[in-house]
């Protein structure tokens, strides 16, 4: 995650989504209101230029180079379908 300039709040708290925790569950384990965990988590897709957490959590696995590559070109539908069967063979590979 160091790829996108994180602040260590932000790391923090993208770790903790990589592992699955809501944005209420991070607030409480941090001590730190739901407003703002919103707004870091916002900051955080800014900088790693996703649009959710499941495409946080692929870029963070697959690297940004392979999420990018799975996730381009101009039809969207396909490279959805593509990262989607990547997501789901990295549930049973390990």
């Amino acid at each position: 995650m160091s790829d996108f300039n994180l602040s260590p709040a932000e790391e923090k708290i993208t770790a903790l989504m990589v592992l699955g925790y809501t944005d209420k569950e991070i607030a409480n384990m941090l001590f730190r209101s739901l407003r703002t965990v919103k707004f870091h988590v916002s900051n955080i897709f800014a900088k790693a230029e996703v649009k959710s957490r499941t495409e946080l959590i692929a870029k963070f696995y697959l690297g940004a180079e392979r999420f990018n590559s799975l996730r381009g070109g101009s039809d969207k539908k396909l490279a959805a379908m593509r990262l989607y069967g990547n997501c789901r063979s990295m549930l049973y590979c390990c």
